[in-house]
């Protein structure tokens, strides 16, 4: 695997990590109507743990047109898996993402499974339809703005209990993380639920199941990079089936 995997891999996986219990986490409370205030931004220390697994990440230059970018998982998809051997496509119209029986997980640590399209993506929409496993440890996730050396990236990350946490990583500076609350009732932990990000001029605004959560101002410097999906794993046997995901940009 080389290092600038392993540099994000990582980030992802320690921050999760230091994030997994929710309840110690700053959070905003939910308002009665669809909406809430943004939580407040936090600041957490840098790294520099070295993950187990690491893998060869292309060079991704092509940018992002003005046509949306639809992946259906029709039995295949454009984007490159990292962190597990191949994606699944068993099921036809879903793609299963999930830890290996042998993954080292459990002892609070996690490992971060992901796939990255070879794009560029910068303004606009970008939505991912996914349904979790059975356990209720793992985090459902996509990241954008993401450097191709993967030094500095932004991630929302679900949790099962819908709390949805923004992370921004860039070198030279602590990362940060904003925790947004879902309103009971909004994630569905046995079925299908949409997280969409919409994100304009270096500031996103977070949605789930078409329910706001929050506006999140510069979680990371760079707006415009690599994009893609993640599943972030904390015990053995977790796992996502994704329905579709699509980065629609900004019109010129």
């Amino acid at each position: 695997m080389s290092h600038r995997a392993t540099t994000f891999a990582c980030a992802l996986l320690l921050i999760l990590a230091a994030c997994g219990d929710d309840e110690a986490a700053t959070t905003t409370a939910a308002a009665e109507t669809t909406t809430t205030t943004p939580a407040a931004t936090t600041t957490l220390a840098a790294t520099t743990t070295l993950p187990a697994e690491t893998t060869t990440i292309p060079d991704t230059t092509m940018t992002l047109g003005t046509g949306p970018l639809v992946d259906p998982f029709d039995g295949s998809s454009p984007a490159v898996p990292f962190g597990v051997t191949d994606f699944d496509f068993s099921t036809p119209g879903f793609l299963l993402v999930s830890s290996p029986a042998d993954s080292s997980t459990g002892d609070g640590s996690s490992i971060t499974y992901f796939g990255t399209y070879p794009h560029l993506f910068r303004d606009g929409v970008m939505t991912m339809r996914f349904r979790p496993g059975e356990t209720t440890t793992a985090r459902y996730a996509l990241f954008l703005w993401s450097s191709v050396d993967w030094s500095s990236y932004t991630q929302v990350a679900v949790a099962d209990n819908g709390a949805t946490t923004v992370i921004g990583v860039a070198p030279g500076v602590l990362n940060t993380q904003t925790v947004l609350t879902a309103p009971d009732g909004t994630f569905d932990p046995a079925g299908f639920n949409e997280l969409r990000v919409e994100a304009f001029d270096g500031t996103l605004n977070v949605f789930l199941n078409d329910v706001a959560l929050g506006e999140v101002i510069d979680p990371a410097p760079l707006h415009e990079g690599v994009f893609g999906f993640s599943l972030i794993v904390f015990d053995v046997g977790s796992s996502m089936t994704l329905d579709e995901f699509t980065a629609q940009p900004e019109s010129s």
